[in-house]
Protein backbone atom coordinates (compact mmCIF):
# COMPACT_ATOMS: atom_id res chain seq x y z
CA UNK A 1 0.00 0.00 0.00
CA UNK A 2 0.83 3.52 -0.84
CA UNK A 3 0.39 6.27 1.91
CA UNK A 4 1.08 9.93 1.67
CA UNK A 5 1.09 12.45 4.69
CA UNK A 6 1.77 16.18 4.25
CA UNK A 7 3.68 18.04 6.71
CA UNK A 8 3.65 21.97 7.81
CA UNK A 9 7.53 21.58 8.38
CA UNK A 10 9.55 24.67 9.24
CA UNK A 11 11.46 25.04 5.85
CA UNK A 12 11.58 28.13 4.40
CA UNK A 13 9.76 26.61 1.54
CA UNK A 14 6.58 25.66 3.38
CA UNK A 15 4.74 22.10 3.28
CA UNK A 16 6.51 18.98 2.37
CA UNK A 17 4.63 15.33 1.39
CA UNK A 18 5.66 12.13 2.20
CA UNK A 19 5.05 9.28 0.39
CA UNK A 20 5.89 5.92 1.70
CA UNK A 21 5.12 2.36 0.72
CA UNK A 22 5.07 -0.51 4.13
CA UNK A 23 8.76 -0.29 3.90
CA UNK A 24 10.58 2.24 2.18
CA UNK A 25 9.72 6.56 1.49
CA UNK A 26 9.17 6.65 -1.94
CA UNK A 27 8.72 10.19 -2.71
CA UNK A 28 9.23 13.08 -0.78
CA UNK A 29 8.48 17.18 -2.58
CA UNK A 30 7.61 20.58 -1.41
CA UNK A 31 4.11 20.98 -1.95
CA UNK A 32 4.16 24.19 -3.20
CA UNK A 33 6.77 23.49 -6.04
CA UNK A 34 5.92 20.56 -7.01
CA UNK A 35 2.93 20.72 -10.51
CA UNK A 36 2.12 17.77 -9.42
CA UNK A 37 3.03 14.85 -6.69
CA UNK A 38 5.64 12.37 -7.95
CA UNK A 39 3.76 9.73 -7.02
CA UNK A 40 -0.59 8.96 -8.44
CA UNK A 41 -2.07 9.85 -6.00
CA UNK A 42 -5.41 7.82 -6.91
CA UNK A 43 -3.25 5.10 -5.65
CA UNK A 44 -2.24 6.78 -2.36
CA UNK A 45 -4.28 6.25 0.94
CA UNK A 46 -3.45 9.60 2.95
CA UNK A 47 -2.19 8.53 6.23
CA UNK A 48 0.53 9.13 8.48
CA UNK A 49 2.27 5.63 9.38
CA UNK A 50 5.51 5.58 11.22
CA UNK A 51 8.01 5.26 8.30
CA UNK A 52 6.04 8.59 7.21
CA UNK A 53 6.56 10.29 11.04
CA UNK A 54 10.27 8.82 11.00
CA UNK A 55 10.93 10.84 7.71
CA UNK A 56 9.57 14.24 8.86
CA UNK A 57 11.56 13.85 12.45
CA UNK A 58 14.71 13.73 9.94
CA UNK A 59 13.48 16.49 7.89
CA UNK A 60 12.82 18.80 10.73
CA UNK A 61 16.27 18.04 11.93
CA UNK A 62 17.75 18.62 8.51
CA UNK A 63 16.25 22.07 8.55
CA UNK A 64 17.29 22.63 12.10
CA UNK A 65 20.84 22.93 10.95
CA UNK A 66 21.38 19.03 12.05
CA UNK A 67 23.34 16.31 9.89
CA UNK A 68 20.66 13.42 10.15
CA UNK A 69 21.97 9.95 8.70
CA UNK A 70 20.08 9.37 5.23
CA UNK A 71 21.15 5.96 5.53
CA UNK A 72 18.27 5.74 8.54
CA UNK A 73 15.45 6.17 6.39
CA UNK A 74 14.95 3.15 3.37
CA UNK A 75 14.35 4.76 0.62
CA UNK A 76 12.91 3.00 -2.56
CA UNK A 77 14.98 3.63 -5.66
CA UNK A 78 12.69 3.00 -8.74
CA UNK A 79 13.56 3.10 -12.36
CA UNK A 80 16.35 1.13 -14.39
CA UNK A 81 19.54 0.00 -13.13
CA UNK A 82 21.53 2.63 -14.72
CA UNK A 83 19.37 5.27 -12.83
CA UNK A 84 19.31 3.44 -9.47
CA UNK A 85 23.39 3.63 -9.83
CA UNK A 86 23.10 7.39 -10.05
CA UNK A 87 20.95 7.22 -7.33
CA UNK A 88 23.28 5.00 -4.98
CA UNK A 89 26.04 7.37 -6.16
CA UNK A 90 25.01 10.88 -4.77
CA UNK A 91 23.43 9.52 -1.65
CA UNK A 92 27.68 9.54 -0.66
CA UNK A 93 28.02 12.82 -1.18
CA UNK A 94 28.75 14.37 1.90
CA UNK A 95 26.98 17.54 3.45
CA UNK A 96 28.29 20.58 2.49
CA UNK A 97 30.52 18.82 -0.51
CA UNK A 98 29.09 18.83 -4.51
CA UNK A 99 29.59 16.15 -7.52
CA UNK A 100 29.32 17.12 -10.80
CA UNK A 101 27.43 15.23 -13.80
CA UNK A 102 30.57 14.25 -15.49
CA UNK A 103 32.45 13.02 -12.14
CA UNK A 104 29.34 10.53 -11.83
CA UNK A 105 29.43 9.94 -15.30
CA UNK A 106 33.36 8.96 -14.98
CA UNK A 107 32.76 6.62 -11.60
CA UNK A 108 29.80 4.66 -13.77
CA UNK A 109 32.11 4.25 -16.71
CA UNK A 110 35.12 3.35 -14.05
CA UNK A 111 32.49 0.71 -12.06
CA UNK A 112 31.21 -0.69 -15.54
CA UNK A 113 35.04 -1.11 -17.37
CA UNK A 114 34.22 1.06 -20.63
CA UNK A 115 35.89 4.27 -21.62
CA UNK A 116 33.03 7.07 -20.75
CA UNK A 117 29.38 7.25 -19.84
CA UNK A 118 27.24 10.89 -21.02
CA UNK A 119 27.16 13.43 -18.34
CA UNK A 120 23.98 14.20 -19.87
CA UNK A 121 22.62 10.56 -19.55
CA UNK A 122 23.13 11.27 -15.68
CA UNK A 123 21.42 14.50 -15.83
CA UNK A 124 18.23 12.78 -16.79
CA UNK A 125 18.95 10.17 -14.26
CA UNK A 126 19.23 12.81 -11.43
CA UNK A 127 16.23 14.91 -12.64
CA UNK A 128 13.79 11.87 -12.05
CA UNK A 129 14.94 11.59 -8.30
CA UNK A 130 11.61 11.96 -6.36
CA UNK A 131 12.94 11.65 -3.01
CA UNK A 132 14.30 14.78 -2.11
CA UNK A 133 17.11 15.82 0.52
CA UNK A 134 17.32 11.85 1.52
CA UNK A 135 18.77 11.36 -2.04
CA UNK A 136 20.76 15.21 -2.21
CA UNK A 137 20.11 15.47 -5.86
CA UNK A 138 21.09 19.01 -4.99
CA UNK A 139 24.51 18.15 -4.41
CA UNK A 140 24.63 17.44 -7.86
CA UNK A 141 26.11 20.61 -9.90
CA UNK A 142 27.18 21.43 -13.29
CA UNK A 143 30.95 21.59 -15.22
CA UNK A 144 32.68 24.79 -13.83
CA UNK A 145 30.68 24.90 -10.72
CA UNK A 146 27.37 26.05 -12.21
CA UNK A 147 24.41 24.80 -10.41
CA UNK A 148 22.66 23.10 -13.54
CA UNK A 149 18.79 22.80 -12.93
CA UNK A 150 16.89 21.29 -9.65
CA UNK A 151 13.13 20.44 -10.55
CA UNK A 152 12.50 22.63 -7.51
CA UNK A 153 14.04 25.45 -8.48
CA UNK A 154 17.62 27.00 -8.45
CA UNK A 155 16.76 29.55 -5.09
CA UNK A 156 15.88 26.41 -3.24
CA UNK A 157 18.76 24.49 -4.69
CA UNK A 158 21.14 27.58 -3.55
CA UNK A 159 19.91 27.86 -0.46
CA UNK A 160 20.06 23.89 0.54
CA UNK A 161 23.86 24.39 -0.43
CA UNK A 162 24.37 26.98 1.82
CA UNK A 163 22.36 26.01 4.87
CA UNK A 164 24.46 22.49 4.90
CA UNK A 165 27.89 25.10 4.41
CA UNK A 166 26.87 26.86 7.49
Amino acid sequence: MLYVHSYDLDTPFGEMAIAAADEAVTAIWFAARARQAPVDMNLAQRAETPLIRETAAWIRAYFDGKRPDPSAIPVDLDGSEFRKEVLRIITTVPYGQVINYGEIAREIARRRGIEKMAAQAVGGAVASNKVLLLIPCHRVIGAHGTLGGYNCGLDIKRWLLKHERE
